[in-house]
């Protein structure tokens, strides 16, 4: 690349893009992770809510 020519957009954006595979990549693990524990966090509370409703009931 040119020194005196500014980068093509194409560059940059292929640049980006592939920038931001790689973070994808890195940060997947810890998104799963976090989906796993906001479902299981859901499920909990699906199960609490059920079981206090059912407590109320004489």
């Amino acid at each position: 690349m040119d020194k005196d020519k500014p980068p093509r957009i194409e560059d940059i954006e292929a640049a980006a893009a592939r920038d931001g595979i790689h973070l994808a990549k890195e940060r997947a693990p810890f998104v799963l992770e976090g989906t796993r524990f906001l479902h299981d966090a859901a499920r909990r509370n699906e199960r609490l809510i059920a079981e206090t409703e059912g407590a109320d009931e004489p």
